[in-house]
């Protein structure tokens, strides 16, 4: 009797610990043909446009326990026909798109640490850019503060190349340091208006022996951006402003657009 009481007390401690773990694993497979006639830069003369097939395959694992969620996307982006048929290896290979933790600590605070996407707003400064394969993901640590109207980020990253043990330049293509703020007040269902300020700070050598100092130059990009919609009005403003110097130089540039899209209805009666 002692045993049949432990194992039902086992089964019972097991479900729970079940239903208190949520696991989703999915797949994306993602393939799109592209004609390409003057895209990006205008045929040479006597050139010809060129077609492909890309593809996206990810694996996507999402795991949540109570107030702890983690994500991990495996990636890779191909062009058919990259590789021999009977290749031992991709061009590509496997990329992990996203790996990231993110605890709540309350009901509208939580942080989020790894790799992860940073979007916001329609994506014109930071955006997780999904039209492209490849897509965009940082390394970075945020904290994000929720409520049902307002929503408050505010995150950093600091990049290296390696593991270094002396000071190396930084030659990966973007920023060597990044800290970001963006504030969102979503008024009511048709007027929604947010803030951001980004602070990015890249590398560079002032003049190129072994043993010049590596120094950072920092730009800042500002702006508000604000939707409106209501019945056939749907309105888009964005007015972002850019500061601070790039390799010594200084940066004073300016964004401004207004997107006004109406839906004009006309009814014709028949007699």
């Amino acid at each position: 009797m002692n045993k049949l009481k432990l194992a039902i007390l086992l089964l019972v401690g097991i479900s729970f610990e079940i239903q208190a773990q949520e696991l989703d694993v999915n797949l994306q497979i993602r393939p799109r043909f592209e004609y390409r006639n003057g895209y990006k830069t205008l045929l040479p003369y006597g050139q010809e446009g060129t077609s492909q097939i890309s593809q996206r395959s990810r694996l996507n694992f999402n795991y949540k326990q109570e107030d702890l969620t983690v994500k991990l996307t495996l990636q890779n982006t191909r062009t058919w026909g990259d590789v021999v048929p009977a290749s031992a290896k991709d061009v590509n290979g496997i990329a992990v798109f996203e790996a990231w933790a993110q605890y709540n600590f309350t009901e509208n605070w939580s942080a989020r640490m790894g790799r992860q996407v940073l979007s916001y707003d329609n994506q014109r400064i930071l955006g997780e850019q999904d039209w492209g394969q490849q897509a965009q993901s940082h390394d970075a640590l945020t904290v994000s503060y929720h409520t049902d109207k307002q929503k408050l980020d505010f995150g950093g990253a600091y990049n290296s190349n390696a593991e270094n043990t002396f000071q190396t330049p930084y030659t990966v293509a973007t920023y060597k340091t990044m800290q970001y703020a963006w504030y969102h007040n979503q008024f009511n269902s048709d007027l929604g208006l947010s803030f951001l300020l980004l602070n990015t700070g890249y590398e560079y050598a002032p003049e190129p022996t072994p043993s010049t100092k590596l120094l950072v130059d920092y730009k800042q990009t500002f702006g508000p951006y604000l939707t409106y919609k209501k019945g056939k009005i749907d309105t888009n403003f964005w007015l972002y402003g850019q500061t601070g110097k790039s390799t010594d130089l200084q940066v004073s540039a300016w964004n401004v657009t207004l997107i006004l899209d109406t839906t004009l209805q006309t009814h014709l009666k028949l007699v």
